[in-house]
């Protein structure tokens, strides 16, 4: 083994271990002259993605490049790739473009894999005896998947579904939802909550974002809780 590539082996092990954005900022600057593309995409990770949602906001490759040059590259941004790369793999990447380079780097919420509709009994039981989350009735009420893009491992196995990855949906609002996933997953562009009067389109992520966290239909209680959470009654 040459002593490059000894010394990337060292980062990318060393950025494994680290516990705090100061600590990935000293390994960055300690390692300027090597990276192996999956410790540069590790620093991405610690640094910019939120570990619970899966997001992070555009980072334009000028200030990424501050931290170590090589987070540019001439093949079209190859350490964080859509599809291969260790970021890729894990979560949505969208590498936005300006005059045919790439600008800036996003993370847009944690990749799935297809899941089937089938549901946990138990689990069926629980929610159809709830009142529907958006309309408050209890007639015809279904068990409506929250993920409309049917892309959530964890739901794909039985033993590992929970009732938290389900809503109490009116059949009216259930088919309601039901078709603005599907304008969502064939245009490509999430439903915007202001259509319904609210002043936020999304609680996370934007139009484009191939994810369901954040849209009105992943969870409209939920919506409601943070979008609201700072109200305050006037008299």
């Amino acid at each position: 083994m040459d002593s490059k590539t000894d010394e990337k082996r060292k980062m990318q092990e060393a950025m494994e271990q680290a516990t705090s954005k100061d600590q990935v900022k000293a390994l960055l600057s300690m390692y300027s002259d090597v990276a192996s593309p999956k410790a540069l995409c590790i620093a991405f990770e610690k640094l910019f993605i939120d570990e619970t949602t899966g997001f992070s906001r555009a980072v334009t490759v000028d200030e990424l490049v501050l931290l170590h040059k090589d987070f540019k590259t001439s093949n079209g941004m190859s350490w964080c790739r859509s599809d291969t790369s260790y970021l890729g793999k894990k979560y949505v990447i969208r590498r936005d473009q300006k005059g045919g380079s790439v600008y800036s780097v996003k993370a847009d919420g944690f990749k799935k894999a297809i899941h089937s509709s089938d549901i946990r009994p138990d689990i069926l039981k629980t929610i159809t005896k709830q009142k529907c989350s958006i309309l408050d009735v209890t007639s015809m009420i279904e068990c409506d998947h929250k993920d409309g893009m049917k892309n959530d491992l964890s739901v794909a196995i039985k033993e590992s579904q929970k009732l938290s990855d389900f809503q109490a949906l009116s059949k009216a609002a259930n088919d309601a939802k039901r078709q603005h996933c599907k304008n969502c997953r064939t245009t490509g562009e999430r439903y915007d909550a202001k259509r319904l009067g609210y002043k936020v389109s999304f609680t996370h992520g934007d139009e484009h974002s191939k994810v369901c966290v954040g849209c009105y239909w992943y969870d409209p209680k939920k919506f409601n809780e943070e979008i609201s959470s700072s109200f305050e009654k006037k008299d």
